[in-house]
């Protein structure tokens, strides 16, 4: 059993050598985002931005891994019934987004799959108050992402992406008629993004 693992190894790599080839590169974006089914019922769009490392990796002439560590600010703008103005809440993560991609042209590559995210900071900003709220909110966000990349250049390239958020993200303490009933979570992260990328020279 041991000498057919090796030998599936090594016929996969053998597969592989030809096509494998590394490219990384810097990113950086706009961040269009709201929650889905949050806190607040009168949700707008949080204008963040996005920033970061990827790495791509070819698995044949067609399909490659894109992956990276990425700080992506997310959130949206509430309007709460108790408050006049309009709040700003801004999630903070970093984001490691592993995603599968299909080359259609040398310049134009479709991309899917998981994005995994850890909540650095939250905060809750308006007119008159500024407040640290990352106790009210999940550690970990697991979305996923489906994107459009183009380049226009050897090292230049515009991508847009969207990430369909899977995870309750927001902790909520219910209380009846003063009393403590329960906890529990809600809203969904959705975000379209528009990045720049650069590739380093090979």
């Amino acid at each position: 059993m041991k000498k057919k693992s090796i030998a599936i190894l090594a016929l996969l790599f053998c597969f592989l050598k030809p096509y494998a080839q590394f490219t990384t590169g810097l990113n950086l974006g706009l961040n269009f985002c709201t929650v889905k089914d949050g806190l607040s019922n009168d949700n707008s769009t949080l204008i963040g931005m996005n920033t970061g490392l990827f790495t791509q990796y070819s698995l044949d002439k067609k399909f490659f891994l894109n992956t990276g560590l990425q700080y992506s600010s997310k959130g949206y703008n509430a309007k709460f019934a108790s408050q006049a103005t309009t709040t700003n809440m801004i999630l903070n993560y970093i984001s490691i987004p592993t995603l599968i991609g299909f080359s259609v042209t040398n310049n134009l590559a479709f991309l899917f799959g998981p994005e995994f995210n850890y909540l650095t900071s939250a905060k809750s900003k308006n007119d008159s108050n500024k407040s640290d709220i990352t106790d009210d909110f999940k550690k970990l966000d697991i979305g996923l992402d489906l994107a459009i990349k183009s380049n226009f250049s050897k090292r230049f390239g515009v991508e847009l992406r969207y990430n369909y958020g899977l995870s309750k993200i927001q902790n909520v303490t219910i209380y009846v008629n003063g009393q403590l009933f329960g906890s529990s979570t809600l809203g969904n992260n959705r975000v379209f993004q528009i990045n720049l990328f650069y590739t380093f020279k090979k």
